[in-house]
C-alpha cells in the first residue's frame, strides 16, 4: 500500500477521497468505542452494530427527527418499517438488541429520553420457524386424483 500510494502520488493520480458520513455518527462513533473498549465486544458485532444505527440514524434524518427528540414510537415505527421492507423477524430481533443497548448508553450519557432502551420491544421467534411449510391440501388432493388415475 505504502508503496503504491507514493508512487501514485509521485506521478499525480492518487485520488485522495472525503471520507463519507453517515447520519448519527456523532453518536455512533462513541458507543462503537464503548462497544469495543468496555464491553469487549468483536469487531464483527461493533460492525453490525454501526450499521443498524446509520440505518436508524437515516431513518430518524428522513423524517426530521433528533435523537434528543427520538421517543419509543419513533423507534417503534423504524422497526415496523424493517418489517415493510421484508426484514424476517430474526433480523429485526437483532437489530432490537442493537437498538436496546445502544438506548441504555444513550440515555446514560444523557442524549435521549429516558425510558427508550427498556420499551424497545423484541419480536417473538418461534423454534420451528424456519422450516418450509408444507404443500397445500389442494395440491395434495390434486396429487393423489393424479395418481389414481393411472
Amino acid at each position: 500500500m505504502q508503496v503504491t500510494t507514493a508512487w501514485l502520488r509521485s506521478i499525480d493520480r492518487l485520488e485522495i477521497l472525503e471520507p463519507k458520513h453517515i447520519a448519527g455518527e456523532k453518536w455512533i462513533e462513541p458507543f462503537t468505542a464503548y462497544s469495543l473498549d468496555e464491553r469487549g465486544l468483536s469487531i464483527y458485532t461493533v460492525r453490525f452494530h454501526s450499521q443498524h444505527l446509520g440505518k436508524f440514524f437515516e431513518w430518524l434524518a428522513a423524517r426530521s427527527r433528533t435523537l434528543a427528540k427520538c421517543r419509543l414510537k419513533d423507534v417503534d415505527a423504524f422497526l415496523e418499517s424493517l418489517k415493510q421492507k421484508g426484514w424476517c423477524r430474526v433480523s429485526i430481533a437483532r437489530g432490537v438488541e442493537t437498538l436496546r443497548a445502544f438506548f441504555r448508553y444513550a440515555e446514560h450519557q444523557g442524549w435521549c429520553a429516558a425510558g427508550i432502551a427498556v420499551g424497545v420491544e423484541r419480536p417473538r421467534l418461534y423454534r420451528d420457524e424456519g422450516l418450509p411449510v408444507g404443500p397445500d391440501w389442494s395440491d395434495v388432493e390434486r396429487l393423489i386424483r393424479h395418481c389414481c388415475q393411472r
